[in-house]
């Protein structure tokens, strides 16, 4: 009698995902220099872009 193992479904990270995961790395310490709100802003329109894109590609 064979055993099936379980494995854990492997969901592909989108391009939002990775920049939201950048985002909360930056904020994980609590207070942003002035670099890391440079890096931040830049983020945020970086991560507009890529959910326009995946709600495009959606439709």
């Amino acid at each position: 009698m064979s055993e099936q193992l379980d494995t854990p479904t492997t969901i592909p990270l989108t391009a939002s995902d990775v920049i939201n995961c950048r985002i909360r790395a930056l904020w994980a310490t609590g207070v942003l220099s002035p670099a890391g709100r440079e890096e931040y802003g830049r983020l945020l329109v970086e991560w507009e872009r890529a959910m326009r894109v995946e709600q495009e590609l959606a439709a």
